[in-house]
């Protein structure tokens, strides 16, 4: 419950997090950042999570290094479409906001900032499912949290409403994730040695 509160918190919450830290006047006019958020991050978060049991069942069929090769390939994957989708929506997203309006401005690198932010979090909703499949269920939970709280903290930094929302959500994910790449390689180093890993195997 805790872990999925988390999660629920950074991938659908993200507005509270903003309205808990800015002042009102300043979180009247993050309309158009939130929709961009959505716009961004919607194409590649909803089709990983409509295939996160796909992922599951692939990463409960490898071990050891195995384990470790399978996630890098999507992982790269999802870093190379970041690349790519952050280059083209620098150059359509401030075209396409315009779709809803003249208020909704956004500087091109906020769009193609905000894009790769969107990969990120497919990254760790990656690396999770990785946690997931090896029965690693705190440490999916922890990543999470984790992740949530650095995304709370960098709000709380001073400075412009954009820089502060595209900090937040640019290192949270990769906090996160690191924290579930560190629990699996701890289970593919103790599988190697032969010690004893403790794993939160559900009956």
């Amino acid at each position: 419950m805790l872990s999925a509160a988390a999660t629920a918190a950074l991938v659908t919450g993200f507005p509270i997090l903003l309205r808990l830290t800015t002042p009102l006047e300043q979180y009247a006019g993050a309309a158009p950042l939130l929709l961009a958020i959505s716009l961004t991050r919607a194409p590649i978060m909803i089709p990983l999570q409509a295939f996160q049991s796909v992922l599951i069942s692939r990463f409960v069929g490898v071990t050891g290094t195995a384990l470790l090769r399978a996630l890098v390939r999507p992982a790269a994957g999802l870093l190379a479409l970041g690349c790519v989708g952050a280059g083209a929506a620098g150059l359509l997203g401030p075209w396409i906001m315009l779709i809803f309006g003249p208020a909704y401005v956004l500087a091109p690198l906020t769009m193609a900032a905000l894009t790769f932010a969107g990969c990120l979090m497919a990254v760790l909703t990656l690396t999770g499912t990785a946690c997931l499949a090896r029965g690693a269920h705190s440490a999916y939970s922890m990543g999470w949290l984790i992740a949530t709280a650095s995304t709370f903290l960098m709000l709380l930094l001073p400075g412009s409403l954009e820089s502060r929302v595209v900090l937040s959500l640019l290192s949270g994910p990769v906090v996160g994730a690191l924290v579930h790449i560190a629990a699996l390689l701890t289970l593919v180093r103790g599988r190697k040695t032969g010690s004893p890993v403790e794993e939160d195997i559900e009956p």
